[in-house]
């Protein structure tokens, strides 16, 4: 397939202000990445300047003035980098608070520790006429590239389990935390539909509708939790379920944000599972063979990475019978590397390569931490993490094949990577890019398979609407395409 995105006559400047966001966080985070690199040079130029030595251009002796010199300010560099690299600092960087207020804070923000901090937090801002934007832990500010307007309302402090309320945590919990608590259980237990980074938090996973990777052993829409839900402009608290909540934050940015979620429950969750022991198995996509095996019913988490040269097919499905331990390590990163890049991964089938684990690794497959220094890299390049959802496609074994075949086309010519997941109805295009002409050619692949509605992951990359006009797509809400 040739290169098809044409300039479109509607293309127009984003009228949204410029965000100077990457500029920011790239400029920031210079400053510990050069103090690091100074510490790792004056440290030991220091302690060898402290240390009597022989030279050709003094007697035998050291440098003391000049040694202390050196390793006091390798030790302040160092303790800035400590400093830099706290949680609530880090924190700040990413939800971009001014230029340099990443660095102290803003004094407008209120960081509450319990319910009713929160709900005299939001009255406060009531009467200064404000509506805050509510923070968790503002992964979303990164992939969207943009910041988080201020007033802020923080919920990082609001973690670990309600008291009184069977499997209850409070908004700013971290997935991760949930999922190791609910393997600890007497019954051990898991959540496979939250997003592959474990580091989202609860608040963050049900406001922009995550849905994780699940397969065509469950049809539920993207939110499968309940959840207590304070709305800000009335101060009106709510037990919301599912369809609740996708009114609530399926509807657009706008309604969004007036509301916040305050503690989710896990325990009606159709995807609250038993961490049972799985198969894990592997494959190209190559016939419709292939896809068909990756559709079947079977599998409770399935998932295709798409890339240049191949399309990844993963599955894992409950298991009884001997332990299996195939792969080994090297294959554990050859998959991470393509899940991530699109390359770098063998023959993934074939004898020796399936692995039975507990379920509990599934969600923790993929996690790997987002350092501030990965983050930075990400920026620098202008990576681009856009989603899309779409329930127009009937995903049978012959469509998924030609699905791939095209997305892989893209990829040969594209630096990035498409990872394609179902549940239900719906259907999800995660892409990654450096290039707009990679997802703008995903785009046109979707209008003509058929295609006509899509929805944008609102805690992603954000395109504007008239990309998808471009391709001859409805950029509609999340409510729309899941309900």
């Amino acid at each position: 397939m040739a290169n098809v995105y044409v300039q479109c006559p509607t293309d127009a400047p984003s009228p949204r202000a410029r965000d100077w966001y990457r500029v920011r966080y790239i400029f920031l985070w210079l400053l510990p990445i050069t103090a690091g690199i100074a510490f790792l040079v004056l440290l030991p130029w220091g302690i060898y300047a402290a240390v009597p030595h022989d030279s050709d251009l003094h007697p035998h002796g050291n440098h003391g003035e000049q040694a202390s010199a050196m390793i006091i300010i390798a030790l302040v560099c160092f303790f800035f980098v400590l400093w830099m690299s706290g949680s609530a600092q880090q924190l700040r960087f990413r939800s971009g608070m001014g230029f340099f207020g990443g660095i102290g804070g803003e004094s407008t923000d209120a960081a509450p520790i319990t319910v009713a901090a929160i709900k005299a937090a939001v009255q406060q801002f009531r009467v200064m006429g404000v509506v805050p934007t509510v923070v968790g832990g503002a992964w979303s500010n990164v992939l969207r590239m943009e910041s988080a307007a201020g007033p802020r309302l923080h919920m990082r402090r609001m973690k670990g389990p309600v008291p009184g309320l069977d499997l209850t945590w409070y908004a700013g919990t971290e997935c991760m935390e949930v999922n190791n608590a609910l393997r600890k259980l007497k019954s051990p237990m898991q959540l496979i539909n939250v997003p592959s980074y474990g580091g989202v938090t609860l608040g963050a996973w049900v406001a922009t509708q995550g849905h994780g990777m699940t397969g065509r052993a469950f049809a539920h829409g993207p939110i499968t939790v309940k959840a207590k839900v304070l709305d800000m402009r009335t101060g009106i608290e709510t037990d919301d379920g599912p369809e609740k909540l996708l009114d609530k934050f399926g509807k657009g940015s706008e309604r969004a944000a007036q509301y916040v979620i305050l503690f989710v429950t896990v325990a009606e969750s159709p995807t609250l599972v038993p961490d049972a022991k799985v198969l894990r198995q592997g494959r190209w996509i190559t016939t419709v063979e292939d896809a068909k095996w990756v559709n079947r019913k079977e599998a409770q988490v399935a998932v295709m990475f798409v890339g240049g040269s191949n399309t990844l097919a993963l599955t894992w499905q409950p298991y009884i019978g001997d332990d299996i331990s195939g792969g080994g390590w090297l294959m554990d990163i050859g998959i991470l590397m393509f899940a991530v890049l699109g390359w770098g991964l063998g023959d993934p089938r074939g004898q020796g390569r399936d692995r039975t684990e507990r379920l509990s690794k599934v969600p923790a497959f993929f996690h790997f931490y987002l350092s501030p220094v990965y983050i930075w890299f990400f920026m620098l390049l202008r990576a681009m993490n856009p989603e899309f959802y779409t329930s127009d496609l009937d995903l049978t074994p012959e469509l998924t094949l030609k699905l791939t075949t095209e997305l892989q086309d893209i990829y040969s010519r594209y630096t990035g990577r498409c990872e394609l997941r179902f549940t239900g109805k719906l259907t999800y295009f995660d892409l990654f890019a450096l290039s707009p002409g990679a997802y703008r050619e995903v785009l046109r692949v979707l209008a003509t398979n058929g295609v006509k509605k899509v929805a944008q992951h609102p805690g992603k990359y954000q395109l504007r609407a008239e990309e998808f006009a471009c391709a001859g797509l409805d950029l509609v809400t999340v409510y729309d395409v899941a309900r």
